[in-house]
């Protein structure tokens, strides 16, 4: 028998590489990465699994908004998303409930948070282009008991926030007044604050106050008690929406009652109770919404109110300008005839392609996004206060939504090439756009991005885009390993956006409005289904000889990593010379039973035997992480051939694996390819 060795491939960080000449491509790296992650010890393992957030929605309209409202006051996290001609948010307590109806079918929103000091209140603003630009803010209870029809007054779980800024009793009170001769009060510090009273229940807004007293809207006069200054999280009056119904509300006379007008309809226990966002018809209609240093950027416009060339009011139309609000109210975009410093604004880019693709903020300043251009904005911080444009990138921009990281901001051009605002660099004179995605270039030119969305999560960046121009939806997300400067392949996910709640990462499916956690589980569970993740690894092709026209034999393969419990079978195949047919194959596993008490021999945890040869290997203790370490090498009839390339497939509902040491048991000496030589 002639002697082998084996050839290792122990580093798979060099990930998917479809750019040069595949027989070129380093040792490791991989021609297809389908639903492959690699893992924190630089093994390939199949991607985690996707859980639903809430129940599965019976709708089939996509997705046309999604964002996780994160709140300044209470770090409060709430999911958002749009479909069809609805908004909703999510609570853990009862799921994805409806906040608002009757928008246009389709119409894509835009969210971003900004903080209005004037009202101690953070509030989620949202736009879709058609209807009028609105805040939320982020307010929501339940019934605490069931209501019924014609009711004035409801009871809730509680409308004021959990924070307690100050406690004391009172020294001395009246209908509008509480004295504690202690304080050392400064002058109207709890202002717009309220007073609440826990003995009885009853809150009212602090109106002014001295060093030592508080004056509040009439009461009952509270006596000589304790009290708590606190905010609350629902406004004074507006409209409440309670299930689905809306209903005026006039006054919160006590931390669990609103006073309303008289409901339609009866309402249950627990029904969820949420303040109706507020409309500003005078605000720009956009989607696509930024903040930067106090104020909120608004681009993708399809009307807003502006001024004419003599400071008259005018309705305009400009999906090349961005609209900018006044200084701490992303309310308000007016501006006088002559504009003065913090008030609103228009800044226009002419240079730009159709309309805004995107706005993204970075430090001191914005970034605008055409689809032919890059500029970046930032206002004068002085008297002048004016907007200062400077060109980064003419004739490139972004194709679609950009994504923001800690310390860059990445974007999909027109031609497919993916890049950052770090990697724009200067090249003689002319910035040029350096391609991130180069190494997959024949990967990427297959895939659409007209509808392109990522995030940037912990050391991964994810796109997702078209997989190609007959796809309606996105159906494929791209992931790239920023640690590894690597793409770890593709998954099947198809995204219309993506956001981090409680730390995790979701995405929003492409096809109907179901938000699903990632990175949780072995399947895809929606609903009570699981739906198996179809993974592939198949490396590049890989020639040890020592000119490409001999032959070599392998005789066995090598293979070392971790196996969970519920993996009970991993397919290896092997391919030679281009073939996209495999010229073998064989598998193991080990049922669970078998895998948690070690019941059984090596020989019992592959499948056949080939050639009656045994695999020879090894089977470890079970770990903290509940894997077992294995290791084994399998013989094989003899494969001859100039390439070779490895496949590793697996579409178990509860499989999960991670190798880390492939290799093949090779002759030391080539075989002489004869019908490679011409002879007379």
């Amino acid at each position: 028998m002639p002697k082998t060795k084996i050839v290792d491939i122990e580093n798979y960080q060099k990930g998917l590489r479809l750019l040069e000449d595949s027989a070129s491509s380093p040792i490791g790296s991989a021609r297809a990465m389908t639903n492959i992650l690699i893992s924190d010890r630089n093994g390939i393992s199949k991607r985690p699994g996707t859980t639903l957030l809430g129940s599965a929605s019976a709708s089939t309209k996509p997705t046309k908004g999604f964002y996780v409202y994160k709140k300044a006051f209470g770090a409060l996290e709430i999911p958002i998303r749009s479909y069809d001609t609805y908004s909703e948010y999510y609570h853990a307590n009862f799921g994805w409930t409806r906040l608002e109806s009757g928008f246009t079918l389709g119409s894509e929103f835009g969210f971003k948070e900004h903080t209005r000091n004037i009202d101690n209140e953070d509030y989620l603003y949202m736009s879709n282009k058609t209807e009028d630009y609105r805040r939320w803010p982020g307010a929501y209870t339940q019934l605490n008991g069931a209501v019924i029809a014609t009711a004035t007054t409801v009871t809730v779980d509680g409308v004021l926030k959990d924070s307690i800024y100050h406690s004391a009793t009172a020294t001395g009170s009246s209908t509008t007044t509480v004295t504690v001769a202690s304080a050392t009060w400064v002058t109207d510090q709890w202002k717009n604050f309220y007073v609440y009273f826990p003995g009885t229940g009853v809150i009212s807004l602090i109106a002014s106050n001295t060093g030592t007293v508080l004056t509040f809207a009439a009461i009952s006069d509270p006596g000589n008690v304790a009290f708590q200054i606190r905010l609350n999280a629902i406004p004074a009056s507006g409209t409440l929406i309670i299930n689905s119904e809306e209903v005026a509300y006039s006054a919160i006379p006590t931390a669990t009652t609103i006073t309303t007008s008289a409901l339609a309809g009866g309402h249950a226990d627990n029904s969820p109770v949420t303040v109706k966002p507020t409309k500003y018809p005078g605000a720009p209609k956009g989607n696509r919404l930024e903040v930067n240093l106090d104020r909120m950027l608004v681009g993708n416009v399809s009307s807003a109110v502006s001024r004419d060339g003599s400071g008259n009011v005018q309705g305009s139309a400009s999906p090349l300008s961005v609209y900018v609000s006044k200084l701490r109210n992303a309310a308000d975009f007016t501006f006088a005839g002559t504009r003065a410093a913090g008030e609103g604004d228009i800044i226009s880019f002419p240079e730009g392609e159709t309309v805004i693709t995107d706005i993204a903020n970075q430090e001191d300043r914005v970034y605008v996004f055409t689809k032919n251009s890059i500029t970046a904005v930032a206002y004068t911080q002085d008297t002048n206060d004016v907007a200062e444009k400077v060109p980064l990138k003419t004739g490139t921009g972004a194709i679609g939504r950009v994504i923001k990281g800690e310390n860059d901001i990445f974007f999909v051009t027109p031609d497919k090439k993916i890049s950052s605002i770090g990697r724009i660099v200067q090249k003689d004179v002319t910035p040029q756009v350096e391609n991130i995605g180069l190494s997959i270039k024949r990967l990427t030119d297959d895939f659409k991005f007209d509808n392109h969305a990522g995030i940037k999560y912990k050391q991964r960046i994810f796109h997702s885009m078209k997989s190609s121009d007959d796809a309606t939806y996105n159906d494929r997300t791209l992931v790239y390993n920023e640690l590894n400067k690597s793409y770890e392949g593709v998954w099947t996910l198809g995204a219309y956006g993506f956001g981090v709640y409680g730390d995790n990462l979701y995405y929003a499916n492409s096809q109907n409005p179901n938000i699903a956690q990632m990175f949780v589980g072995t399947s895809d569970l929606e609903g009570t289904s699981y739906f198996p993740i179809n993974s592939e690894w198949l490396s590049n092709w890989i020639n040890l000889t020592p000119s490409k026209s001999n032959l070599q034999s392998v005789c066995g393969w090598f293979v070392e990593g971790f196996l969970w419990g519920g993996t009970e079978e991993i397919n290896f195949s092997l391919y030679k010379d281009y073939s996209n047919t495999a010229s073998y194959n064989f598998s193991f596993g080990i049922d669970n039973t078998s895998f948690l008490d070690n019941s059984v021999g090596l020989n019992g945890y592959f499948g056949g035997t080939p050639l009656g040869v045994s695999p020879i290997g090894s089977l470890g203790s079970i770990q903290s992480d509940g894997s077992r370490h294995f290791s084994f090498i399998i013989y094989l009839p003899y494969q001859y051939g100039n390439f070779f390339s490895l496949g590793v497939q697996n579409s178990e509902l509860t499989a999960k694996f991670d190798i880390t040491r492939m290799g093949l048991a090779v002759t030391e000496e080539p075989e002489y390819a004869s019908t490679r030589v011409l002879t007379n």
